[in-house]
């Protein structure tokens, strides 16, 4: 989690990392945010794929950063 203050001395904004599951319940994706440009996050995609039997056999770390919706 990041916060990044603005503004007055109560407001801040909060940054979570953000993570998605299929439907067996396996994290197949995360990313952390890195930093915050302009009131916008930008998060470290981690992709994860798995075998048919559930073992997690590939992990990505990608140097470049992304948007929440990208």
């Amino acid at each position: 989690m990041m916060f990044k203050e603005f503004g007055g001395a109560n407001e801040k904004l909060l940054i979570e990392s953000l993570y998605a599951y299929n439907y067996a319940g396996w994290l197949i994706e995360s990313r952390i945010p890195v930093k915050l440009e302009e009131g916008e996050a930008f998060y470290q995609v981690v992709p994860f794929r798995y075998d048919k039997a559930g073992n997690r056999t590939e992990e990505k770390y990608y140097l470049d950063y992304q948007t929440r919706e990208a």
